[in-house]
């Protein structure tokens, strides 16, 4: 698979739609409306682990790089804060050539030391991210021993050489490519460290408490409604289409699309039965995310340390079914099958070897659908152990809207076995050795299938999976003697686990993408910052 696939770029077509226009005045003035239906967390870029998070402060802030469509309509990687960038022979050593037009809205230039300061920061908060500069991600030099708290945050491998110029060293070879996925993340932003330390625990809270030094600045913000406008000092401001944005959040499923039906919204992700009315209508378009859903039995659970009982759950999943009526409903437009059913843990077009082909083309799990050799299982284990029946508890996250549908689905399957009953619960990690079954969703931040697999170590805790074999693969993945190696030991854990029965893929999960046909160049990302609004056009 050619390099130039690993990204799945949705470019909306030029032409206006007819009777879904929102107000002129909007259209005039080139207002852009999104919906989404979780809530921002966060204005800290350093704190920032969610994709509403990411979306909101890709409007009004920015790193190294971004991702863009280019001419061919393939994403790359676009330079934004760099000028130039090289690596020494060994390639441990990275040297940034900075910008010298860009600053902040408080008039500030912005400087290496604001990115020597905002990474330090993240590594001593020891937010989730921050593991990317660790030997979880870029492998930089300190890293590790600053996140756990051993060393100081001055011996991170990253000074200011001069104003303009940052040096980042690394304990191991980064390729190129590699570092510049994780430097798109918010958490490798620049942060201007007079400001956030005046503001202390309040920057991030609020409109107030940021700064901006991208396309778009906050004009209001709501826990349910954000409105940036075009940031004139921006120094790219020429390529700036849109005068604005209004994103709304928390707005459930069934509303986004009512609100898109009714021409209040341009463009909006939604799932569901309801999206067989756009089937044959260009407003629709399928959309892969490196999102997967798995189910994690709890080794602490009597029943759930039984390898066959794990097997008879897993084959009484209708995947197939699942995806077709609900996750797959972003394909129903589709040419392409942009999804598959899943084989593994890790998904399609995230994690790939040197040679740029994906693991899911070289690494295939036995993972079926079968309820006939499900319950001839469970018959068998409840005679074998003198039972009449099993009673699980499935606990699930109300974090994300198609969860609970996912669960309920889950439920619907697995009672289709006779002499098994599930409760369904709401997940407390104060809880999570008491569940017998989990329902986990994993997203990839960078194209990096470590985060899949992880899961189940001993360190992780998520399931009591401890299993030493499996443990020496994951420190392997995280110190890998070469990107080939790593790609195989990921194969080769995930190949273990899904054998195992220890952890179950249910679904790789897609967006419908609903959309006004006068916004252009509308580019996603399946991983990190997964919209980038800079370069929108309503026509």
């Amino acid at each position: 698979m050619s390099k130039l696939r690993r990204f799945f770029v949705l470019c909306l077509s030029v032409g206006l739609l007819t009777g879904c226009g929102l107000t002129a005045n909007k259209d005039s003035n080139h207002i852009f409306t999104y919906a989404m239906g979780e809530k921002w967390q966060t204005l800290d870029s350093s704190k920032a682990n969610d994709r509403t998070s990411y979306t909101l402060i890709h409007t009004f802030m920015e790193g190294l790089y971004e991702y863009k469509r280019n001419d061919d309509g393939i994403l790359k990687p676009k330079a934004d804060l760099v000028k130039k960038l090289k690596h020494s022979d060994d390639m441990k050593v990275y040297t940034i050539q900075l910008r010298k037009n860009a600053k902040w809205s408080n008039g500030d230039q912005i400087t290496a030391n604001d990115f020597v300061y905002s990474w330090r920061r993240a590594l001593t908060m020891h937010t989730e991210n921050a593991k990317y500069m660790t030997s979880e991600g870029i492998h930089i030099k300190g890293a590790d021993e600053i996140y756990a708290g051993k060393a100081n945050a001055d011996t991170l491998g990253v000074q200011e050489k001069n104003k303009h110029t940052l040096v980042i060293e690394m304990t191991k070879e980064i390729e190129k490519a590699k570092l510049i996925d994780y430097l798109t993340l918010p958490v490798f932003y620049p942060l201007n460290m007079k400001f956030v330390e005046e503001k202390g625990k309040s920057y991030g809270t609020s409109m107030s408490n940021v700064l901006t030094n991208g396309p778009f600045k906050l004009h209001s913000l709501t826990n349910n409604k954000a409105v940036v406008y075009k940031w004139n000092q921006y120094y790219d401001e020429k390529k700036v289409k849109l005068n604005g944005i209004e994103m709304l959040f928390n707005v459930e499923n069934s509303e986004r699309i009512k609100m898109f039906d009714h021409a209040q919204i341009d463009l909006v992700s939604v799932w569901g039965p309801e999206l067989k009315k756009y089937k044959k209508k260009s407003t629709l378009t399928g959309m892969p995310a490196g999102v997967m859903w798995s189910l994690l039995p709890n080794f602490k659970s009597n029943t759930m340390r039984s390898k066959s009982l794990r097997k008879a759950i897993s084959l009484s999943i209708n995947r197939s079914e699942l995806e077709k009526n609900q996750m797959r409903s972003a394909l129903l437009n589709s040419k392409d099958d942009v999804i598959d059913l899943p084989d593994g843990l890790v998904p399609k077009n995230i994690e790939y070897d040197t040679l740029e082909r994906n693991i899911r083309e070289l690494s295939k799990a036995e993972v079926h659908y079968s309820k006939k050799k499900a319950k001839k299982i469970v018959k068998n284990y409840l005679k074998s152990n003198n039972l009449k029946d099993i009673h699980l508890t499935l606990a699930y996250s109300h974090d994300y809207e198609i969860s609970q549908f996912i669960a309920k689905e889950l439920k619907k399957n697995i009672e289709i076995i006779k002499g098994i009953k599930v409760d369904l619960v709401d997940y407390n990690p104060a809880n999570k050795d008491q569940y017998d079954l989990t329902l986990v969703r994993r997203e990839a931040a960078a194209n990096d299938g470590t985060v899949f697999v992880d899961m189940l170590s001993t360190n992780n805790g998520l399931s009591n999976y401890h299993n030493h074999e499996y443990d020496v693969m994951i420190e392997k993945i995280k110190n890998p003697d070469s990107y080939d190696d790593k790609f195989d030991m990921i194969a080769e854990a995930e190949l273990k686990a899904v054998n195992d029965y220890a952890a179950i893929p249910i679904a790789q999960q897609s967006y419908a993408i609903l959309s006004r046909m006068n916004a252009l160049n509308v580019d996603f990302v399946q991983f990190g910052v997964p919209i980038n609004f800079k370069y929108v056009e309503l026509s």
